[in-house]
């Protein structure tokens, strides 16, 4: 099939890459707008002096949710 003038095919591997960042995006703004709201309604009850507290948290608990999860696996 003829391409317009102008127009051109993109390799197989470019096209991967757009396709893999688009649905990143799709599924990084959500989690963007969810975390905003989770922050103002934060600040709103507890006020901002604790934001680094939070953030604080967040990691070790994650950190933490990952061990037990690997610790898990390595029973299996």
């Amino acid at each position: 099939m003829q391409l317009p003038p102008g127009k051109r095919r993109l390799s197989g591997e470019l096209q991967q890459t757009r396709l893999l960042m688009f649905s990143f995006f799709r599924l990084g703004l959500p989690r963007v707008f969810t975390s905003t709201a989770a922050h103002t309604l934060f600040i709103k009850v507890y006020g901002p002096k604790l934001i680094p507290y939070a953030f604080l948290a967040e990691v070790l608990l994650v950190q933490l949710f990952r061990a037990s999860l690997h610790q898990s696996r390595r029973k299996i």
